[in-house]
């Protein structure tokens, strides 16, 4: 909603600002550790446009409880470099178009390949260390 929203108010001036934020994404699409600050600029500039302060508030938790401890631990999401593609793809042509349904959908969608990455990486490491304990004792 907040994208949609965000895309569909925004100024030429924030469409701009949006449009050299996602280029940078694109610039560093190939490391997923290297977009996380991006992403949340990205993010923040959305929430931002669309002035939803909720939205923000839970992200900003979500960024020092979720994404950073999730990074410290060694998780990487398994996400297929062409799912990124076809998101920054999606995000720039919504924003080409001011299309906010478009631009929803795709991270909607995202945001279900994170949520399925995220779990097989969890139960990965958790499966790994449960051998690791086995093997030692």
């Amino acid at each position: 909603m907040t994208v949609k929203n965000a895309v569909n108010a925004a100024s030429p001036e924030q469409l701009t600002q949006l449009k050299q934020l996602l280029v940078e994404l694109v610039n560093h699409s190939d490391d997923i550790e290297a977009m996380q600050p991006r992403w949340r600029e990205f993010l923040e500039a959305m929430s931002t446009i669309a002035d939803n302060l909720v939205v923000r508030l839970i992200s900003n938790d979500l960024k020092a409880q979720f994404v950073d401890q999730m990074m410290k631990r060694g998780f990487q999401p398994d996400l297929k470099k062409g799912s990124i593609d076809r998101l920054l793809t999606t995000l720039g042509v919504s924003l080409s178009k001011r299309d906010g349904e478009l631009a929803s959908k795709a991270m909607q969608n995202h945001f279900e390949e994170l949520r399925v990455a995220v779990g097989k990486a969890i139960r990965f490491t958790a499966d790994r260390h449960r051998s690791e304990q086995f093997s030692v004792a």
